[in-house]
């Protein structure tokens, strides 16, 4: 009796220890994964230039936006599952993702050569460079990303090993940092803050990463948390060994011909000469954090590529043969040239940063914002490209003619579409309960009801006598009636339903006729009117809730017997307007459709339009 609850607690112990390893493997993985090209060698330049207070500066913001990142996407992980979200904002985004990623390796492997393989006088060092690409792709691709995350832990602790005795054993100098020639200070603190803040919104390793803790069980934020600090002690280490390997060098003999100091390969050029110990161990350090890029890129493309390929419609992209569009060598073959070709052109790092500092951040700025709210992914105007491409132009120019307020400058234009968006947000919430009924009892009009998804088949037939037409959404379903469909429940933010699709849900080919899914979504709404408003008075409403609009677009095609799953939840809304966004999933988690609709209110009397009546108000709410 008495050994029980120490057993217990035992056993509870081991659980809480095994729970910590994992989210420090993960831990471990997302800083190594996160120390590519720009990390490893421009804090070597900004240590050079500005000593501790330029590092910092650098690695602060850069540790945060993992941070940042964990916690929305933790966030977002309590409201459903992290893999349909992250296919969702795949094939939202394709384009950017993909090309975040192709210019990741890119820069990665021109750093690579340009930093540490070409200033060691090695004649085919754009055939080594290839060489650890290929390598790194090839463990990408035969430990995938759950073995990976393990592998990469370990390459952490290989990594800081080799780089500590490095800094035992090197040679030493004096620290004296130098200023950087030609761009003061100032010029990159705003453009890098915003930037490295930013970072990993659009990056599919983060991402993948993210969906695998949530498969495991393991806390998102906790897990890029401590990331996030194993990152940030990773560029200490990495500054360390600028302030102390590099102390005796000039400045002029990293003085480019644009006349601005390029410092990248600082380490290495203090290095080349005595050679033997110390170059061999900073060889490991740089290899170990190069190659958890390299593999880090092949694994999440390889799942990147394939869920863009399935969810896309574009008829060109369907012409391609399947093994193609599965393949990740088209785009890993476009960073290949793109290294290469910057590097025999005698381009910068720097260059590269300056596409991460604006127009990434214009497309990042509104995807965190979107993940902070919670809603869907929104379709972006044309305008976002255009700011980040006018962000892009202003911050070259302030760099090539060392203009520090005009590389400010530019980076803030790159937020002024996120800054347009939160505008509309806050001039378009709900109005607070009882401002409704105020203004209609000082106008004489009879106070609102709550509306009841019951009435929607009633409104069908009053709209067809009146100016506004109602979507057929709920009577399709009274007509579609689906074996093993459930009353619903919340979770979360989403109002969920299970169903069972049978031999009457489905066309002359065996696949589910395309109008049961837009059934099933009406079937859905009905109960979420339920749910919220259960005491309807359809005698006593004096208003209606009319189908505005109605968006679905088809992803994937579920056949007979399949458990379907439909989520819907309020997206945005003002004062005349709610608009709800649904998900069709299969049983195993597979997105088979997406969209929204869009409800108005209108008296019952005369089907003018109201705003939205203070009891739907108070019963939508608590679900935004």
């Amino acid at each position: 009796m008495t050994d029980q609850p120490a057993n217990n607690m035992s056993l509870a112990s081991r659980a809480i220890d095994w729970s910590f390893l994992r989210r420090g493997v993960f831990a471990g993985s997302i800083a190594m994964s996160w120390m590519w090209g720009l990390g490893l060698f421009f804090s070597v330049h900004f240590t050079f230039a500005y000593g501790w207070v330029g590092l910092l500066s650098f690695a602060v913001p850069n540790a945060l936006g993992l941070v940042v990142f964990g916690l929305l996407l933790d966030r977002r992980a309590r409201d459903g599952d992290l893999r349909a979200l992250a296919e969702t904002a795949f094939a939202k985004y394709p384009l950017v993702f993909a090309f975040y990623q192709v210019a990741a390796v890119a820069l990665t492997l021109f750093a690579l050569i340009a930093y540490f393989l070409a200033p060691l006088g090695l004649t085919y060092a754009a055939f080594g460079g290839l060489a650890v690409l290929a390598v790194g792709l090839l463990v990408g691709e035969v430990f995938g990303i759950r073995r990976l995350v393990s592998l990469q832990a370990a390459s952490l602790v290989a990594a800081v090993l080799a780089a500590t005795v490095l800094l035992l054993t090197g040679p030493r100098h004096a620290a004296v940092p130098h200023e950087a020639l030609g761009l003061p200070f100032a010029g990159f603190v705003v453009p890098l803050t915003i930037g490295l803040l930013l970072g990993p919104f659009f990056d599919i390793q983060q991402w993948q990463r993210a969906v695998e803790q949530q498969r495991q069980g393991v806390s998102v934020a906790q897990s890029f948390a401590l990331g996030g600090l194993a990152f940030f002690l990773l560029l200490l280490v990495n500054g360390a060994l600028a302030m102390t390997l590099t102390g005796g060098l000039e400045a002029s003999a990293f003085t480019g011909a644009d006349g601005i100091l390029h410092a990248q390969p600082a380490i290495t050029a203090a290095l080349s000469g005595p050679g033997g110990a110390a170059l061999f161990l900073y060889g490991i350090w740089v290899l170990l954090c190069v190659l958890t890029t390299f593999d880090s890129a092949q694994a999440g493309l390889s799942w990147f590529v394939p869920s863009v390929s399935k969810s896309s419609n574009n008829a060109l992209l369907a012409m391609l043969p399947p093994g193609l569009l599965t393949s990740t060598l088209p785009l890993l073959g476009i960073a290949a040239v793109i290294g290469l070709a910057a590097w025999y052109a005698g381009g910068r790092l720097e260059y590269f940063m300056i596409l991460y500092a604006s127009l990434f951040v214009a497309y990042s700025a509104n995807l965190a914002y979107d993940l902070y709210r919670g809603t869907e992914f929104r379709t972006l105007s044309p305008i976002t490209l255009f700011c980040g491409l006018v962000s892009m132009l202003i911050i070259s120019v302030g760099y090539f003619e060392t203009a520090p307020l005009l590389m400010m400058v530019g980076s803030l234009i790159a937020l002024f579409p996120l800054g347009l968006e939160a505008a509309g947000d806050a001039g378009a919430k709900l109005p607070k309960p009882g401002a409704t009924r105020a203004k209609d009892r000082a106008a004489g009009k009879p106070e609102r009801g709550s509306p009841s998804g019951r009435d929607m088949a009633v409104l069908e037939r009053a709209a067809a006598a009146g100016p506004v037409v109602d979507a057929p959404v709920a009577a399709a379903a009274d007509h579609a009636l689906v074996t093993g469909s459930h009353d619903g429940r919340f979770d979360g933010k989403w109002f969920e339903v299970k169903l069972t699709a049978t031999y009457s849900d489905t066309n002359s080919v065996g696949n589910i006729y395309f109008a049961n899914y837009v059934a099933w979504v009406g079937k859905t709404r009905e109960l979420f009117f339920r749910n919220c408003m259960p005491g309807f008075d359809l005698k006593q409403t004096p208003f209606y809730i009319l189908t505005r609009s109605f968006t679905h677009k088809f992803i994937r095609e579920a056949k007979e017997f399949d458990e379907i799953v439909v989520r819907l939840k309020i997206g945005k809304f003002n004062r005349k307007f709610v608009h709800l966004e649904h998900k069709l999933f299969d049983g195993a988690q597979n997105l088979l459709g997406e969209g929204e609709q869009s409800l108005m209110f209108v008296h019952s009397d005369d089907y003018s339009l109201i705003d939205i009546p203070n009891d739907v108000v108070t019963a939508f709410t608590p679900h935004v």
